[in-house]
């Protein structure tokens, strides 16, 4: 990409300047960010010296109960809280409680950021905006693209000679 459209790349993302809840400091962040990097890695190193005092008395295969029901069940995971009865429901309504508390805006401006978005094209190297999952700006890109894939795997296996064409190459060759 040129500088141009990489800083407009850059300006459409969700990663913006955040400030750390622990010392104030401003840093690059995602939505949920909460701490900057050196508070990140205070909070994990004081995290992993509580559990190695004090390790978790739940164990895969014993007993607990559901949050939910309150009913007994079998654990199967680290962070299994629920009943398999109740797994789907809750889950979904914990899910639902998570996205209610991200704001509108950050919401729309990460979907406005992704419309907006201009990706190159694998083949030719156009800037163009993907509306599909897809790395191609055309058919004829597309249509190169599985050349290039299949004459690459038969040149490493020894089938061909020469290594795949170049886009131009190839498009000139096809065309004349």
């Amino acid at each position: 990409m040129c500088d141009a459209c990489l800083a407009d790349s850059k300006a459409n993302s969700v990663v913006r300047t955040r400030v750390c809840t622990a010392c104030g400091a401003d840093f690059p962040g995602g939505p949920r960010a909460a701490f900057c990097p050196t508070c990140r890695a205070e909070r994990k190193r004081q995290r992993e010296r509580t559990y190695k005092r004090h390790p978790s008395g739940r164990h895969l295969g014993s007993i607990d109960l559901c949050t939910v029901c309150g009913s007994e069940y079998v654990v199967k995971g680290g962070l299994q809280k629920y009943c398999p009865a109740c797994a789907e429901k809750a889950v979904k309504t914990a899910v639902s409680a998570q996205k209610a508390t991200i704001p509108k805006d950050t919401v729309a401006h990460y979907h406005a950021a992704r419309k907006g978005r201009l990706k190159p094209c694998a083949a030719c190297g156009k800037p163009f905006h993907a509306h599909l999952p897809t790395s191609y700006c055309s058919d004829t890109c597309a249509a190169y693209g599985r050349y290039k894939a299949f004459a690459t795997a038969d040149y490493k296996r020894g089938r061909r000679h020469t290594p795949p064409k170049s886009f131009t190459d190839w498009l000139s060759s096809r065309s004349g």
